[in-house]
């Protein structure tokens, strides 16, 4: 069964050029828990970007172990937004207790191109049993969870050109146009200048002609 464990809860925030941080630190007063009990940590944050702010929920889980069993703690990072950007994603977490830093191997996970609804799980194992059973009856625990979000920042390019279009390039088109026909030759050459000089030239005949006769 999950137990009602008293929290205290610590949040910070970083931003870099690059995407964001979340850190938590997590103080677990376990004096009130009797018998054997699951621990559950959810943590529910977005990322205050101005560019893709992303919503994202952290759970881990501290199950009691019997003495044959492995020490696995298992841990997830979900997407829950609807943005469309896809993300890299790390969170790196650790366990300490009487000021004593307990770290199983791995505990550092990273998953790239994360789209909505994406799911980062992974497990953190090397606990000796000692150790992980004083984390779970311990008067006080100590846990710190630092989330980093990146690539955010990268602009989301889309294309203004509906597929399948057309676009002409201008610079291509040649303004060399030679009719072929004799009647769309006479038009072309009234926009001419030689046409203008051609008829010069008759009018000047024609006058010449009159002058004579």
């Amino acid at each position: 069964m999950y137990a009602r464990y008293d929290e205290r809860i610590l949040k910070k925030e970083e931003s870099f050029s690059d995407g964001h941080r979340v850190q938590y630190d997590v103080m677990v007063d376990n004096s009130t828990v009797v018998g054997e009990s699951y621990y559950a940590l959810n943590l529910d944050f977005c990322t205050n970007c101005e560019k893709y702010p992303t919503m994202w929920n952290f759970r881990m889980v501290l199950r009691p172990v019997k003495a044959s069993e492995m020490v696995n703690i298992p841990v997830s990072l979900t997407r829950r937004d609807s943005v469309t950007c896809e993300v890299n994603a790390s969170i790196d977490v650790s366990l300490s207790s009487r000021g004593e830093i307990l770290s199983g191997i791995p505990r550092y996970f990273v998953k790239h191109g994360m789209e909505s609804g994406s799911q980062l799980r992974g497990y953190i194992y090397g606990l000796p049993q000692p150790l992980y059973q004083r984390i779970l009856f311990d008067d006080m625990v100590d846990i710190r969870v630092i989330v980093d979000i990146r690539e955010c920042h990268k602009p989301h390019v889309a294309s203004s050109t509906p597929p399948g279009s057309f676009t002409p390039n201008i610079s291509s088109i040649s303004y060399n146009y030679q009719p072929t026909n004799s009647t769309a030759k006479v038009l072309f050459l009234c926009m001419t200048k030689e046409f203008y000089l051609y008829l010069f030239v008759i009018c000047s005949v024609l006058l010449i002609y009159c002058l004579m006769f």
